[in-house]
């Protein structure tokens, strides 16, 4: 039987909507919050970076999809696509489908890198056989601790687009995905809901680094999230002083973060040990619900580059839950 594969025009979106609700997730974020859908999915045309397959008019699969370029254009050229929902109808009874879906993607979108972060482990076998390296992010913690802090560099917020346009950050060409402070300011400060901070890292008057940071809370407790980090190593590992120094200034009861592609020692140098996901010790991820529970990251990626992935990446970073007066 015939099938059609399309973006997602502007006038099907309602259609999407119903689709996710149905076949991905009952009450859905995507599904309840048109808000957040637009703001993640809607591109400058009125059209949506989500494919849909059509069998006799109807949805029967979709596949959406986030391009780093969308928060900064000027990345066009370095553009990393993140798979994100991706459903083919148990009923629809066409073979392929769900990689035909995978093929358009990759045959339309421009990019040097294709990837997915947050899968279910159940379909690793499925992106190894297509070329994907595959792994988990690993996930470190830093408590506060009350010890003089050694001398690092100094921790500012910026929260103002001449601040970050102005930042000189290097960035390794061989790693992805590529960022700028243009993607930082659009991706984190731009954010409907979520009320992310920049954090600049300082050795006197330089800009040697940039985080995306985001504070979460459950019943008193509260925990920093670093979502996102722009610069070098060497500048992370110096960080631990002022990560401390947010620690407290936030009462946060740990700062967390998860990271493939930074060796393990630059964490460590920075005050943070690593979370064994089938340990005792407990530092949650998700906070809306919250499920006290430690939770793994599994990535699989397509390039011929180093990664360097952070939570922030794909959609692993957005609201699960909204208040009403919100979607």
């Amino acid at each position: 039987m015939s099938v059609t594969i399309e973006r997602c025009a502007p006038h099907q979106a309602d259609e999407l909507v119903r689709f996710i609700d149905d076949e991905w997730e009952r009450g859905h974020v995507l599904a309840s919050s048109r808000a957040l859908l637009d703001w993640q999915y809607k591109n400058g045309d009125g059209s949506y970076s989500f494919l849909v397959a059509r069998q006799r008019g109807t949805i029967v699969g979709m596949l959406g999809y986030i391009s780093t370029k969308r928060y900064d254009p000027s990345l066009a050229d370095a553009n990393v696509v993140w798979l994100t929902t991706w459903k083919v109808r148990a009923d629809a009874n066409v073979a392929g489908l769900g990689l035909s879906l995978l093929r358009h993607v990759d045959e339309t979108e421009r990019h040097v890198a294709i990837g997915a972060i947050g899968f279910n482990p159940a379909t690793r076998p499925m992106y190894a056989a297509l070329g994907y390296r595959i792994g988990e992010l690993p996930h470190y913690v830093a408590v506060p601790n009350r010890s003089p802090a050694a001398r690092g560099l100094a921790a500012v917020e910026v929260d103002g687009a001449s601040q970050c346009d102005g930042l000189r950050i290097s960035s390794d060409r061989g790693r992805v995905p590529q960022k700028s402070p243009r993607y930082f300011r659009t991706r984190y400060l731009e954010h409907p809901f979520y009320r992310y901070r920049l954090v600049s890292l300082r050795d006197g008057d330089a800009c040697v680094g940039l985080l995306a940071v985001r504070l979460a809370e459950h019943d008193g407790l509260r925990a920093l999230r670093i979502v996102d980090f722009l610069g070098d190593p060497g500048a992370l590992a110096q960080s631990g002083g002022a990560i401390q120094s947010m620690i407290r200034e936030h009462d946060a009861a740990y700062a967390d973060v998860y990271n493939a592609g930074i060796d393990a020692d630059v964490f460590a140098h920075a005050g943070f040990r690593l979370v064994d996901p089938d340990g005792d010790t407990i530092v949650p991820d998700h906070f809306e619900p919250f499920e006290r529970k430690n939770i793994r990251l599994w990535y699989a990626i397509r390039t011929v580059a180093l990664p360097i992935l952070f939570k922030g990446d794909a959609d692993q970073d957005r609201p699960n839950r909204l208040p009403s007066r919100a979607a």
